[in-house]
């Protein structure tokens, strides 16, 4: 879904998500009721009948978020690069 979001930051069609995203449009279907569902995108139409998809500010805040994520795995990591996730025992 994170890539599907970076995708839509200029706003593009179906088909260029599935392009870049590496999806197929079953699956992007059902990533875009979630999406636009959260309000993470919008659907633009354009004059000339076309729709787009849109990341709102919603989503780049979401995106900003799984960053800030990927940015704490990385600081743990071992020495090979690997991330390491440390669980506590309950």
């Amino acid at each position: 879904m994170r890539d599907a979001l970076e995708v839509c930051l200029n706003g593009v069609n179906k088909t260029r998500i599935v392009y870049y995203a590496n999806l197929n449009f079953p699956r992007l279907n059902r990533y875009l009721r979630v999406l636009l569902g959260l309000g993470f995108l919008v659907k633009e139409v354009r004059a000339d009948g076309s729709i787009f998809y849109r990341t709102t500010p919603a989503g780049v805040y979401f995106l900003e978020g799984c960053s800030n994520i990927e940015g704490m795995g990385e600081k743990g990591g071992d020495k090979r690069g690997k991330r390491v996730v440390r669980v506590k025992p309950v």
